[in-house]
């Protein structure tokens, strides 16, 4: 299948809106040992909120820790993605892993729009029911890419590491569903950068939220 996702932007107050693609890909999903295929422009599947749109988070506003690593758009790029979702013996829980190898030009992350170096990302996620009612999801994620180096000294690397931990109680109450969402998401960001000589910035992040819905 294929799927393109489209939005208009504002640059500033009373300007005209443009058009733009957000993301533009195929996926294969016929594929043997329930694994999928997917490439294009997409949202990279790092930590549990990078892919999902403002207009389908939880809350109203992208956590902070999102745009101050991955910028306002979140980390997306071209790319290809391979999942793969682990075969369980028990009902109730899975493990998938997700790897992605994509165009690093992330300004933020990795600085490298002129070189367009590859960047690798790897992601998994354990799944597991705890009655009928709540489940848990835990995922952790890693991602790696080239970014900007002086010249002479050549190109450095940035290192992005993230966890992440999600619980959801969900039950039929008199009038009607009540739900409760409890998330936290963690980043962590190593980078090397290029001066005089070569030096490590690191720096990290967290965010977390609470959802009732009555």
């Amino acid at each position: 299948k294929a799927v393109a996702i489209v939005g208009f932007e504002q640059d500033a107050p009373n300007t005209n809106p443009t058009l733009g693609l957000e993301e533009v890909y195929a996926v294969l999903t016929r594929m043997p040992r329930q694994t999928s295929l997917k490439a294009g422009k997409f949202k990279s599947a790092f930590g549990s909120l990078n892919r999902v749109h403002t207009h389908d988070m939880p809350q109203t506003t992208v956590p902070l820790p999102i745009i101050a690593f991955f910028g306002e758009e979140g980390l997306v790029s071209e790319g290809i993605s391979f999942n793969y979702l682990m075969p369980s013996a028990q009902p109730g829980r899975s493990f998938d892993l997700t790897m992605e190898a994509f165009s690093a030009e992330n300004p933020i992350l990795f600085s490298d729009t002129a070189a367009r170096g590859l960047g690798g990302l790897i992601r998994g996620k354990y799944f597991t029911e705890l009655s009928d009612v709540d489940f848990l999801e835990v995922g952790a994620s890693a991602a790696a890419g080239r970014n900007d180096g002086a010249p002479g000294i050549g190109k450095q690397a940035t290192y992005m590491y993230g966890g992440d931990f999600m619980y959801k109680w969900r039950a039929l109450q008199p009038k009607g569903i009540w739900s409760v969402l409890a998330q936290v998401e963690f980043f962590y960001m190593d980078r090397e950068d290029a001066g005089v000589q070569v030096t490590r910035r690191n720096a990290w992040g967290a965010y977390g939220l609470v959802q009732i819905q009555p």
